[in-house]
């Protein structure tokens, strides 16, 4: 619902999007004038304890990761009023599906070699920090600055990552709802069959 007021500082401004998990907002944050991206969980899915835990996950795995070619998460709260919600910073671009559509599907082979140096770039940390993203496909690519010289590459949806390596959280080899996390055009064979999933998926 528009006007609404997150954390008690985020007035949700504009709707950008509805999702099996969620809500996502364009906002405006009070103190600060800018614009965010807020993300609510659905009333149903908030009430479910597994759920709660899947989030609170997602949070803390996106909060300890920072890249400039990835959004960066800057607040979250399981407990606030108007629902569990996560605020992400605003990117002002168009996505990978998009610059492909207007394209007629041809990119420069320079152009691609650039996007897919940066890509790789921001998988490299990812992976190093044991964060597999688990559901990357052109609509989770956001193009900023698109057809200038400046143009760069923003992975979107850190949070379908599962994380792996030393840690207390156990592995996720599918989500809670047991189906495969990812979208079917674009995930691995193992995604499908629900196998164990690394870098290299």
């Amino acid at each position: 619902m528009i006007g609404r007021v997150f954390l008690g500082r985020y007035e949700a401004v504009r709707l950008l999007g509805e999702g099996g998990m969620g809500v996502v907002y364009l906002a405006r944050q009070r103190d600060l004038g800018r614009h965010v991206v807020v993300k609510v969980m659905h009333d149903h899915i908030a009430a479910d304890p597994k759920f709660r835990e899947r989030f609170q996950r997602e949070t803390l795995l996106m909060a300890r990761f920072q890249h400039p070619y990835a959004v960066t998460l800057l607040d979250a709260s399981l407990d606030d009023p108007q629902g569990p919600c996560i605020v992400m910073e605003y990117i002002r671009g168009i996505t990978l599906d998009v610059l492909l559509e207007k394209n007629q599907h041809r990119l420069s082979p320079a152009r691609v070699g650039r996007l897919l140096g940066q890509l790789c770039e921001v998988l490299y940390a990812a992976h190093n920090q044991g964060i597999v993203h688990r559901d990357l496909k052109p609509g989770n690519l956001m193009i900023v600055d698109a057809d200038t010289p400046y143009e760069k590459l923003k992975v979107m949806d850190f949070g379908l990552a599962k994380l792996h390596g030393r840690d207390k959280f156990r592995p996720l080899t599918q989500s809670e709802g047991e189906f495969a996390i990812g979208t079917p055009a674009y995930i691995s064979p193992e995604q499908v069959r629900g196998e164990k999933t690394d870098h290299r998926t």
